[in-house]
């Protein structure tokens, strides 16, 4: 797990594409996507180790989606 800090990040600059609108795992996998382009995205460390990311999308960025990952 001492790999995944550096993930995440890549994850999180990832969303800042100005066509990035899908939060992407791995290299290929697509967890969770929005119609919009996402804005804010925020990574978080769950008590167990998990990541949880959040974020709102271009047409209503105080909307906030939530995805979370697993190992598995």
């Amino acid at each position: 797990m001492k790999n995944c800090p550096l993930l995440f990040l890549t994850i999180f600059t990832s969303l800042y594409l100005p066509a990035q609108n899908s939060v992407l795992w791995t290299d290929s996998m697509v967890v969770a996507s929005t119609p919009l382009p996402v804005t804010s995205p925020r990574i978080s460390l769950l008590k167990d180790g998990t990541p949880l990311v959040t974020w709102g999308t271009s047409g209503n960025p105080m909307q906030i989606w939530c995805a979370r990952f697993e190992n598995g």
